[in-house]
């Protein structure tokens, strides 16, 4: 579930964007293959669509990922439950 991305993010460069991945479970957040933060926090990556997973302490994939328009300069917020 995506949300309506929020007012304009402070500190960001043109390409950039704020992400939050709201999820019942603690994990991993990889966006892109790349291993950015957890989930529940506020995190920083690259903006454009972006095929975001969720990974667990094992290295299994709990997620089998979802493709997200993430908006530049913004904060998106969505939402990733295990399957």
């Amino acid at each position: 579930m995506l949300e309506p991305p929020s007012e304009p993010s402070e500190g960001l460069l043109s390409f950039e964007a704020h992400l939050t991945v709201r999820s019942s479970i603690d994990a991993e957040v990889v966006v892109q293959g790349v291993l950015t933060g957890r989930t529940n926090s506020k995190l920083q990556a690259r903006c454009g669509m972006r095929n975001i997973r969720l990974r667990g302490a094992d290295g299994a994939w709990m997620t089998p990922g979802d493709a997200v328009r993430v908006a530049c300069l913004r904060h998106t917020t969505i939402t990733l439950e295990p399957r």
